[in-house]
């Protein structure tokens, strides 16, 4: 399995595509289940188990703690 910052650069090449890091759940990426990473990161969180340095890193490319609704 890849480490953290290998799917973080994973989560950063798809954000410099997409425009954003709202990840489909289940988005792969090089292999990588990436839409399955983004939800962890955020139950993570949300269960206050989440690195305070990874979340830092998470907030400065625009990540959003909530799932965003799709837009039409």
């Amino acid at each position: 399995s890849a480490t953290w910052d290998e799917t973080f650069a994973l989560l950063k090449q798809f954000k410099k595509r997409e425009g954003h890091c709202n990840v489909p759940a289940c988005h792969k990426e090089d292999e990588a289940n990436l839409g399955r990473w983004v939800n962890t990161q955020r139950q993570l969180k949300k269960k206050e188990k989440l690195d305070r340095d990874r979340q830092k890193q998470l907030v400065e490319i625009g990540f959003k703690w909530t799932r965003q609704a799709k837009t039409p």
